[in-house]
């Protein structure tokens, strides 16, 4: 089983393989003048889009495990303290700006809300997963290691690796198309993509993005105890 998320993503590649099918150039052959320019922005356009589809896919399986937890009871110390730490920091930081005689009415809010995830007697809480990644700018390696590990994996790259050498692949590649992706998006012309290039960060993203959907999908079932997987 996959999760939608990851469905997603494999449609999002097999645009990008489309696209990279159809590069202007034909093999063998120089680009000059205004094939050249379709040349680059036919790579920065591949970059730009894997990019994306890449941190859809981040923003969509979150949004799917969390829908998996609230619509299945769970002890509550199946959930690692980072979900709920991150899921109160909005509303505490906003209280905390909020003068203390206008506070009753955001208390009040945040005790149905956040309350039962902070309840020593609580069994079970909701959890709003627009919340879990308002911190997250860009899937570069860092926050993509940061947001696996606020399900409770440790180390996402060691976790689906076997070697030092795979691991520092998946992360200086995916590291490198982020890069890239941001760079384009801040309009620098210098930056451009070869079709190999475009080949190798759509391997190891879909490489990557297999194998960490298995794993937290393991991850929630084990922690939350239950038969079935969310997916």
């Amino acid at each position: 089983m996959t999760s939608h998320a990851l469905l997603g993503l494999r449609s999002g590649v097999s645009e990008v393989r489309a696209l990279r099918a159809h590069y202007p150039v034909r093999v063998g052959h120089l680009a000059s003048g205004s094939l050249a320019v379709a040349a680059k922005a036919h790579g920065r356009a591949c970059t730009v889009l894997l990019s994306s589809h890449f941190e859809r896919y981040l923003y969509a399986v979150n949004e799917e495990a969390v829908d998996w937890l609230n619509a299945n009871p769970y002890p509550l110390s199946a959930l690692p303290e980072e979900i709920i730490l991150l899921h109160s920091q909005d509303a505490i930081d906003d209280l905390g700006r909020t003068g203390w005689l206008k506070r009753a009415t955001k208390l009040r809010e945040f005790l149905l809300t956040d309350g039962p995830l902070w309840a020593p007697a609580s069994s079970t809480g909701s959890l709003d997963h627009s919340r879990l990644l308002t911190w997250m700018k860009t899937p570069k390696p860092y926050e993509v290691l940061r947001f696996y590990r606020q399900y409770g994996i440790d180390d996402v790259f060691t976790s689906i690796t076997r070697s030092k050498q795979a691991r520092s692949e998946l992360w200086l590649t995916i590291n490198e198309l982020v890069e890239k992706r941001n760079n384009i998006a801040h309009g620098d012309m210098q930056t451009e993509s070869l079709p190999s290039s475009i080949t190798t960060y759509t391997n190891v993203v879909v490489r990557f993005t297999e194998s960490a959907d298995k794993l937290l999908a393991r991850n929630l079932r084990r922690r939350c105890g239950t038969l079935a997987a969310p997916w």
